[in-house]
């Protein structure tokens, strides 16, 4: 029997994994989480959350979106992947993972692809363990405001 319940997240307890965002990116501002979260339910992409049983706040989250995938076919990415746990984080980190993956086989997926943002490696260890491996190097550059799209859109 796990120690966490995983569910999605409840509309009303977005601010309850805000402090699991900044864990991931510090620059993320409350009103962009919420509205992200707001924006992020329906059955091809969600948030999904892992809280321990008996406690109120989520331990772990992570956020995925249903894609086609030239190469992989039908797949479900996973972003802002993120497990806290201060005694041991490796069974809640599983826990997510084995989530990630009912998830991707009950939406007929190919693949899981996961990104993973933190500088640790508890999560990548945890992905291995899994049987996933490296895919890509993932590369961001961001644009400024003033960006003019040349395709005119």
């Amino acid at each position: 029997m796990s120690d966490f319940a995983i569910t999605r997240l409840p509309p009303n307890d977005a601010r309850l994994a805000y402090p699991l965002v900044r864990l991931v990116d510090p620059s993320v501002e409350l009103a962009a989480w919420l509205a992200f979260a707001r924006a992020a339910r329906g059955k091809r992409r969600g948030i999904i959350v892992a809280t321990r049983l008996g406690r109120p706040y989520p331990s772990g989250m992570f956020h995925y979106c249903f894609t086609r995938d030239l190469t992989l076919g039908r797949v479900v990415t996973a972003d802002y992947f993120v497990a806290l746990d201060i005694l041991d984080p490796r069974p809640l980190a599983n826990a997510m993972v084995a989530a990630l993956e009912a998830l991707a086989r009950g939406l007929a997926c190919d693949a899981v692809r996961s990104v993973v943002r933190d500088r640790t490696s508890l999560l990548a260890d945890c992905l291995l363990a899994n049987g996933h491996a490296p895919e890509a190097s993932v590369y961001v550059k961001t644009l400024s405001q003033d960006y003019t799209n040349p395709l005119g859109r």
